[in-house]
């Protein structure tokens, strides 16, 4: 059995995170635990075994071909974060469990993900290997994981299919692996807060706007959610192609806001909107959010805004929770993402700002 390394393995893997390939290839001849996926022609392996006299266990990810083994991602894993009471050492569970918690969030197509498994999306023909992914990244990103793929021409496009996309936060691991998770949850709140600050309000910041607020948005509430996973619904309003961003309301608890907001309007998905007015947000911003809101996705929407709500927009609040649909409507400004931002660098729930909200317009209805 002949097994390769790729040459990112060896810069990342081998001399940042002191992995050998002797350890590699211990785990791949003797494993813990193995995982096989199979595709079309596509053959993945993912390995678990223990690193010898250490805390660790090691998650090595490879792909075969031709009897050849080429290894692409090895990552240590703390054994604290396997649970093995509840029997989670399966190692694609265990990788899936992994990339959502330090992953970046992966665009493909219309769908934003941390880990992507079994996807089709048709391409131009034209496309770029590395256009195929994007990651939506707060920092310059650091990042290593993989697309396995099979491309399959079609007229003047291509059936691009994913077998397994993903891509792991370095910087987040690594200060993982060094017990200073905490201190980069911080010091990337103060690089939205300084992104949010210097986006002008207008038209010509718009892309740079939601882009910003897609990124604030993971950030606050990727922990919120049991897995986070989020589908960007692109619309051209007034010449300018804006998006929408619904998170799927995959609840973590019975007692969380999020269950509370599935319940009472259900919603099975979050609507996000981005506005970034001069102005206050009037009535046709409002009616613009309601007319997304439907008994597949769910009543309850959060818009993001500059300036916040003017009077006829507080009215039409208010009337859309009033007709037969129940819809209900929050908005945040500025001032309040910074807020959230703040408590998220400290080390609260930001989901608060939203409770009170909520709160706030039922006593005031």
């Amino acid at each position: 059995m002949e097994i390769f390394f790729t040459e990112l393995y060896k810069k990342e893997f081998q001399e940042n995170l002191h992995m050998s390939p002797s350890h590699i290839k211990q785990v791949i001849e003797k494993p813990y635990k193995k995982h096989k996926l199979e595709s079309d022609d596509l053959q993945i392996d993912i390995y678990l075994g223990p690193l010898v006299n250490d805390n660790f266990y090691l998650l090595v990810v490879t792909e075969e071909k031709n009897g050849k083994i080429m290894v692409f991602n090895a990552f240590k894993i703390l054994k604290a974060f396997i649970d093995e009471e509840e029997n989670i050492i399966d190692p694609f569970l265990i990788l899936q469990k992994f990339v959502w918690k330090f992953g970046f969030v992966i665009s493909i197509g219309n769908q934003l993900s941390r880990f992507i498994y079994k996807e089709e999306v048709l391409y131009p023909k034209s496309v770029e290997r590395k256009q195929l992914v994007k990651i939506t990244s707060i920092r310059n990103h650091a990042g290593v994981g993989g697309q396995h793929i099979k491309i399959i021409p079609q007229n003047d496009k291509i059936l691009v299919k994913f077998f397994l996309a993903y891509y792991i936060d370095l910087n987040r691991y690594k200060a993982w692996l060094s017990s200073k998770l905490e201190e980069d949850i911080a010091s990337i709140a103060v690089l939205l807060k300084e992104k949010l600050l210097s986006c002008r309000p207008g038209k010509e910041d718009w892309k740079k706007y939601e882009d910003i607020c897609l990124e604030i948005t993971e950030y606050l509430f990727r922990d919120s959610f049991r897995n986070y996973n989020a589908i960007i619904q692109p619309k051209t309003v007034d010449g300018l192609e804006r998006r929408d961003l619904l998170v799927v309301n995959d609840i973590k608890d019975n007692i969380s806001f999020w269950n509370l907001i599935r319940e009472e309007f259900e919603s099975k998905h979050i609507i996000f909107e981005f506005k970034n007015l001069v102005k206050e947000i009037g009535k046709d911003e409002v009616y613009q959010v309601d007319d997304y809101t439907n008994k597949a996705i769910g009543r309850f929407a959060v818009i993001y805004s500059r300036k916040g709500l003017s009077k006829s927009g507080k009215e039409s609040v208010k009337r859309k929770y009033n007709d037969d649909k129940k819809v209900m409507i929050l908005n945040c400004t500025d001032d309040d993402l910074l807020k959230m931002l703040e408590l998220r660098r400290s080390g609260k729930d930001p989901i608060e700002v939203l409770r009170n909200k909520k709160i706030e317009f039922e006593i005031s209805y």
